[in-house]
């Protein structure tokens, strides 16, 4: 059975309502034109702010069902990473404070060679100390 977007009338439907939209906006832009060069530079009131908004929605939306037209509704395939519902695990044995966003880092040790981190199998990772390289 077809989708109600696959068929040819509702194609040129959601078309013509994205120019009838498309319309619309350049209408409203008209009609806001003239209500903020009759407010003679002063702020803008409620109405004018509504009625950009709504101008802003229907050029949005106007062209959008203009351009994709009925591909706003196919069905897309998600691959089969992104389709799980099964929350990421999370590993409890991190350091917090390896990953705090505090200047406060006195309880980190200051040796060469400071191990900061795990490469996963449980084994801890060297870096080595740069801060007296380049220095003369």
């Amino acid at each position: 059975m077809t989708e109600w977007h696959e068929k040819l009338p509702a194609k040129i439907g959601v078309r013509l309502c994205g120019l009838a939209l498309l319309t619309s906006a350049w209408s409203e832009g008209l009609w806001l034109r003239r209500l903020v060069l009759e407010s003679g530079g002063a702020d803008a009131t409620a109405p004018q702010l509504l009625l950009a908004g709504v101008m802003f929605l229907s050029a949005s939306v106007g062209m959008a069902l203009t351009i994709v037209g009925t591909g706003l509704w196919e069905k897309v395939t998600i691959s089969s990473r992104w389709a799980t519902s099964v929350p990421i695990p999370v590993s409890r044995d991190m350091e917090p404070s390896l990953f705090a966003m505090t200047a406060d880092r006195r309880d980190i040790p200051q040796q060469q060679g400071r191990e900061k981190s795990h490469d996963g199998e449980g084994s801890p990772v060297r870096y080595p100390d740069l801060s007296s390289q380049g220095r003369r």
